[in-house]
């Protein structure tokens, strides 16, 4: 099992697909860029043209989970080189990164994550609602799958649980089923070159920033100014953290 206890964290108080401008992608000779959110439509045109290609390059806030995981598989089958300019965040380095033959970092770009709805899963278990009924553990399970089949270890993303800001948990039982929500706020985590070198079990080459004032600097350099960041330290004791599940009151 891997501890990650330390983290250079960051919160994005907005980041969507608007805000990081608007998603293109290209082919051309050996290389596809991909610019912008994954989504379905994206991964079917990375499908149809990935034959020839050896190098993905990306500049990503993330998307859709299936189409990332999804596309990561074929960046597993194709056995392909990914590039990350500017930022590569939640899905994007949570399945395309992991599955990669080779990463290389641009300089002053951001390689950060989030949890998972495998962390989520664990901590309900943990938290004795093992009765609820989470919407995201499908999502878990394809999680775990695809992880197993790209060899890496499921416990990074499930110690990430941190980056959840919980608001509430609803959950009410029925005769027939049961229910259960979050309410959560998300943060982003960017984790250190070592820590993220020893999960994927393969060396990281170019750019990683290595203190808070790199992370800053970055950010700013290559985030669009409409994305707005908020960036604090935070160092995290894992083996102590729980998540507290506060009751929605409606």
């Amino acid at each position: 099992m891997i501890t990650v206890r330390h983290f250079v964290a960051y919160s994005l108080v907005l980041l969507t697909s608007a805000g990081c401008g608007t998603t293109s992608v290209a082919a051309s000779g050996h290389a596809f860029v991909l610019r912008g959110e994954i989504t379905p439509t994206i991964l079917e045109n990375f499908r149809n043209n990935v034959d020839s290609v050896d190098t993905l390059f990306v500049t990503s806030q993330g998307g859709d989970i299936i189409s990332s995981i999804e596309m990561g598989k074929i960046v597993k089958a194709k056995n392909l080189k990914v590039i990350v300019s500017r930022y590569c965040l939640s899905a994007c380095a949570q399945f395309i990164l992991p599955a990669a033959r080779e990463i290389y970092i641009n300089r002053y770009s951001i390689v950060a994550l989030h949890s998972s709805p495998i962390a989520i899963e664990r901590e309900l278990r943990q938290a004795g609602l093992t009765g609820a009924i989470y919407n995201g553990i499908p999502m878990a399970e394809r999680e775990r799958s695809f992880y197993r089949h790209i060899g890496v270890d499921e416990d990074f993303v499930a110690n990430l649980l941190p980056s959840l800001r919980p608001i509430c948990i609803r959950y009410r039982q029925t005769t027939k089923q049961e229910f259960s929500r979050i309410a959560v706020k998300y943060q982003l985590f960017v984790p250190t070159r070592l820590e993220f070198e020893t999960w994927i079990g393969r060396s990281v080459s170019g750019f990683w920033p290595t203190n808070l004032s790199d992370v800053i600097d970055s950010a700013r350099r290559s985030f669009p100014p409409s994305v707005q960041t908020s960036l604090t330290m935070s160092k995290i004791n894992m083996e102590e953290s729980r998540l507290a599940l506060p009751m929605c009151e409606k």
